[in-house]
This record gives structure tokens, C-alpha cells and sequence, in this order.
């Protein structure tokens, strides 16, 4: 009778033990942490970018219960949204669920003027540079390098602090020469042409042959130089 009695008691301490040990500790902190990393886990990021998290403190008054299991934590915002909200459920026997809100900023690399730059100025680390900027703010086909345009022209007037667009600028230029080639998986090449428009990197644009006098289309390919794919 006595080893019965002691070997049920020695079970109910394993058990209580068992569930000390399974039993998370919670508070305000931990669910805080846990709404950030689940922002960061689910959210998509472009090369080059990076997201800045910041949880909205969970109201002190708000008493958080205990938990047997581990907790859930879900998105119940769309993945672009700047406004995310976390909602982290217990699931044991006695479940309860909590939404935390957080503020998401993507900044994303941004190629700027770092002085004012008149039409017709030849853009070089003088006068440009990257900065990480909030995404929402950008607006346009924006460029995040600064070693791809260096040594092209400006065909605006672009004000200090600016972004550098596509379109305020020039690799290859209406008037000047450009190296035209044209290539295949077989060979390449290279002849010296005229360009009759303006274009950016990837754009296309009309080039006149020298040698031919034909007049083609394009992509720009670099500053002052063009490729056909044949």
C-alpha cells in the first residue's frame, strides 16, 4: 500500500514537472519580440533593401495568461502593407489570442544629387551618391548605382538632393559617337556609329552606322556604347 501511495505521488511530481518545464514564460516583452521576428521571417525584401520593424509596446494592463504550447504567430496584413498586424494565439487547453501592431518601413538604395546639376553636366562621385531612402517615397524608375552612370550626362536641370531618374539622364547622347556592337553566341562586332537620340541604360535608341550611313535600333549598354543582338 505504501509503495502504491508513493510511486502515485512520485508521478504526480513528474507530471507537475513536466508541465513546469513545457510551460513557456510570457510576458509583454516576449510577445513583442515575437510579433518582430514574425514581420521579419514573412516579409519579402529586394536586393539592396532592408526593413526597419518597429512594435507597438503591448497596453501594460493587458495581462498575459500562461501557455502549455508553443505560441502561433501569423500576419493578418497584407505582406506590402507599411501598418502589419501580428496575431499570436495559444492553442492548449484554455486558448486565447492577441493582435499586435507594428510599423514596417522597407528603405530601399536610392541614388541621389548631392548638389545642384545643370542640363548638360557629366554626372561623377562629386556630385552624386547612394543613400537608403523609405520605399513609399520613392517614386519612378529610380537608379541604386552610382559606378553605371558615372561619367554620363544630365539632360535636366536636377536640383540637390534629388533622385536620379532614368530619364534625367543620358549614357548615350543625341549627337555624340557611340561604339555600336553587334553580336551573337558566335561572334562580335564593333563599329563606330552616331547617336540620333537620347537613351539611359536599357533603353532603346536610333544609332546611324558610320561606315554604312544605315540607321538601327539599339540598347544601351553603357556610356556611349550600344548592342544589337543579332
Amino acid at each position: 500500500m505504501k509503495s502504491t501511495l508513493f510511486s502515485t505521488f512520485l508521478s504526480l511530481i513528474v507530471a507537475f514537472a513536466t508541465a513546469a518545464e513545457t510551460e513557456q514564460v510570457i510576458d509583454h516583452q516576449y510577445i513583442e519580440q515575437l510579433a518582430e521576428k514574425t514581420i521579419v521571417d514573412n516579409l519579402t525584401v529586394t536586393s539592396g533593401a532592408n526593413i526597419q520593424v518597429k512594435v507597438m509596446p503591448l497596453d501594460k494592463r493587458i495581462k498575459i495568461q500562461p501557455c502549455q504550447q508553443p505560441l502561433s504567430a501569423s500576419l493578418s496584413t497584407k505582406k506590402h502593407s507599411r501598418n502589419q498586424y501580428v496575431k499570436i494565439q495559444c492553442l492548449d487547453e484554455k486558448p486565447w489570442q492577441l493582435f499586435v501592431s507594428a510599423r514596417v518601413e522597407t528603405m530601399v538604395p536610392v541614388l541621389v544629387a548631392t548638389t545642384n546639376i545643370a542640363r548638360g553636366s557629366t554626372l561623377d562621385n562629386s556630385n552624386m551618391k547612394v543613400e537608403m531612402r523609405r520605399q513609399h517615397s520613392v517614386r519612378g524608375e529610380v537608379l541604386d548605382s552610382a559606378e553605371i552612370v558615372a561619367g554620363a550626362r544630365s539632360n535636366r536641370n536636377i536640383s540637390s538632393g534629388q533622385a536620379i531618374h532614368k530619364k534625367l539622364i543620358c549614357l548615350v547622347c543625341k549627337g555624340e559617337s557611340v561604339t555600336i556592337i553587334a553580336s551573337n553566341n558566335s561572334f562580335s562586332i564593333k563599329t563606330a556609329g552616331t547617336a540620333l537620340s537620347n537613351g539611359s541604360i536599357g533603353d532603346e535608341v536610333r544609332v546611324k552606322n558610320t561606315r554604312s550611313g544605315r540607321v538601327v535600333s539599339a540598347r544601351v549598354n553603357a556610356i556611349n556604347q550600344v548592342i544589337i543582338n543579332l
